[in-house]
């Protein structure tokens, strides 16, 4: 059975000739969503996927046409649609920091003296290599986003937002440290 005969089957929803379409051009959508998404695995499930819509929608495309162009521009949208719900949202926005410190503060875990906490957050602050203290400086005192701090200082997005996390866990570490030699002392 040529291509187009075995289309035009597939579109009637006979499903052997969907079945051979599937055979046909399975192994080359894997590739494509491997090739793309590194996950062997997710590439199985999303070219699953792939083929499930083109199954519902197939009554709809000319049958005369090639169809692997058409199977992979699904594969594409179906990249997008995995990339767009698997995405790592950054934690640590200026936004989501400040909601933080509300909360601790609120929640009287930061009942310390305030005079105290500045001081010691001062002590730790110095104690920071310059780079680091620029990169707090931007983000905090400045109040730049991801993206300015990126074309400012360069390096990834995902670097930064871990050079952020891994800063807020020193200077709260440190911090902590502080007061508690601040009050074993006093």
């Amino acid at each position: 059975m040529n291509n187009s005969l075995s289309n035009r089957a597939a579109q009637d929803k006979d499903l052997e000739s969907f079945g051979l379409l599937v055979e046909e051009h399975q192994t080359a959508i894997r590739a494509f969503l491997v090739s793309r998404i590194n996950d062997p695995f997710e590439a199985h499930d999303l070219a699953q996927n792939v083929f499930l819509i083109a199954f519902r929608k197939l009554a709809k495309i000319d049958a005369a046409r090639p169809i692997r162009p058409w199977l992979l521009g699904i594969a594409a949208n179906e990249i997008r649609n995995h990339r767009r719900k698997n995405r790592v949202i950054p934690v640590g926005s200026h936004v989501e920091i400040i909601q933080l410190m509300e909360t601790e503060i609120e929640s009287g875990i930061a009942g310390w003296d305030g005079g105290t906490v500045f001081e010691a957050l001062d002590r730790c602050l110095a104690r920071l290599g310059d780079r680091a203290r620029e990169l707090l400086r931007l983000r905090y005192e400045e109040g730049m986003d991801l993206a300015e701090i990126r074309s400012s200082l360069g390096g990834k997005h995902s670097a930064i937002t871990m050079k952020l996390h891994r800063l807020r866990e020193q200077l709260r570490a440190c911090i902590e440290s502080q007061l508690e030699e601040g009050a074993n002392h006093g």
